[in-house]
């Protein structure tokens, strides 16, 4: 009767010639022990093999390894085979990769990790930093469709946030730092921060905290209830339909293109959430004018 697991042959009593059955047992478990195996995908059996050479016998496999597929094939003078049992697990040195049988396969060993205190990917993993990457770039690719990134923080007061070093101190920094607003804010040192713009949570709107530099062309989108856009008069008035105007809306205004006898376009009326309307200072003009609506913060 062999042993369950490498089905090794036993010696019976009384037996001749034992040496035969135990070397036999010493050679598969030496084919086994610590060794690794030279390829995992090789059909067909290498031309002059070393002794004691293992190989995981690919798919389709010929010759002295053909009905062998998935066995571990090692060469003592002949090929010799050992039947996997599920967890049997070998080094492949092709690949300096870990293979286990799952009962059906081989499979990387490490295709699942679950659970792992510390992973450090080139470089070591702490406490803190209990996923760490030294590489010249890091890539996440979609698996078929979209793909994202998460963070997720525990409390409103917590912090998910991006933040970016030079020489392991903080220069920028940007998402949900202590709170649910999304900001950006930056550093000189690592130390002060400040604060640059605040995405309001509730309304989208954009809290800039500092001066805005703009070098090229400022644009703004002119359509139905924008903060810009033109109104041409008619008898020197034009009444123009918005329904962002607000009671204390700065509406600023500006002769586009002349037309008719030029006066001087003021606002002479406001409906709340409606409409305003520009009067000119003489009923005759016909000119085209220009209009900048700002709220006051």
């Amino acid at each position: 009767m062999p042993t369950t697991n490498l089905n090794l042959a036993l010696v019976a009593q009384s037996q001749a010639q034992k040496e035969v059955t135990v070397n036999e047992a010493l050679t598969r478990i030496d084919a086994l022990m610590n060794r690794g195996v030279e390829d995992k995908d090789l059909a067909t059996p290498p031309g002059s093999p070393a002794e004691g050479d293992a190989y995981i016998v690919g798919a389709s496999a010929t010759d002295d390894w053909a009905g062998k597929e998935g066995q571990l094939a090692y060469f003592e003078q002949i090929w010799r085979f050992v039947e996997p049992n599920e967890g049997l697990a070998v080094w492949v040195k092709d690949e300096d990769a870990l293979y286990a049988f799952d009962g059906a396969a081989w499979v990387f060993a490490a295709k699942n990790i679950q659970n792992a205190a510390l992973v450090g990917i080139n470089t070591t993993a702490d406490a803190t930093n209990k996923l760490s990457v030294a590489s010249a770039a890091v890539l996440f690719s979609h698996n078929g469709d979209d793909v994202q990134v998460k963070l997720n923080k525990d409390d409103t007061a917590d912090t998910a946030s991006f933040v970016f070093q030079n020489n392991f101190s903080g220069r920028a920094e940007f998402g949900l730092i202590g709170e649910d607003n999304f900001s950006f804010k930056v550093s000189p040192d690592g130390s002060a921060f400040y604060q640059s713009f605040v995405l309001d949570k509730d309304t989208g709107n954009v809290d800039f905290k500092q001066d805005v530099n703009v070098d090229g062309a400022l644009k703004v989108k002119e359509d139905t209830n924008t903060h810009m856009g033109t109104a041409t008069l008619s008898s020197g008035t034009a009444v123009v339909n918005n329904a962002s105007v607000a009671a204390d809306s700065r509406i600023y205004l500006t002769i586009q293109s002349p037309s008719g006898t030029v006066g001087v376009p003021y606002i002479s009326a406001r409906s709340v959430g409606t409409s305003f309307t520009i009067t000119s200072t003489n009923g005759a003009d016909a000119s085209t004018v220009a209009w900048l609506m700002v709220q006051p913060s």
